[in-house]
């Protein structure tokens, strides 16, 4: 991490924030849902929020919200993983989880799967969940 010369007008909120994100190191690309709820809770918008983080030599996922997708509707799919998951973060997201998801957002499987991994999320392919599963299915 550098310090800029002249720290910024929310680089304080943010950086207090970024200390509470333990389990990544400084050598850690910063998932750009960490992001969203930083800049909902400053109302700034995420850019900016990626721009103190880079300024001080920090690695974001991205610079934006993806491409089509709203402030509103990045922070809904990430709202959604905070509450409806139990599980940790390294469990993944499960198969009912992310056809829950998409039941929400009139959306298909293949599309949360592509947005999370746009916000940052690490998201198994559901087709190998699926075979996966199936494996361990008995046959007859």
């Amino acid at each position: 991490m550098e310090v800029p010369a002249r720290p910024g007008l929310f680089d304080a909120e943010i950086l207090s924030a970024a200390g509470a994100w333990g389990e990544l190191t400084s050598a850690d690309v910063i998932p750009f849902h960490f992001v969203l709820p930083l800049a909902r809770n400053l109302n700034i918008p995420p850019a900016d929020v990626v721009r103190v983080l880079t300024s001080y030599r920090m690695r974001v996922s991205r610079d934006d919200l993806p491409d089509g997708m709203s402030f509103k509707e990045a922070v809904a799919l990430a709202d959604v993983d905070a509450r409806h998951r139990s599980l940790s973060r390294h469990d993944g997201f499960p198969l009912h989880f992310l056809h829950h998801t998409a039941l929400l957002r009139d959306t298909t499987i293949r599309r949360v799967v592509a947005q999370l991994r746009d916000l940052g999320f690490t998201v198994p392919d559901p087709a190998d969940t699926l075979r996966a599963a199936l494996a361990r299915v008995p046959s007859a």
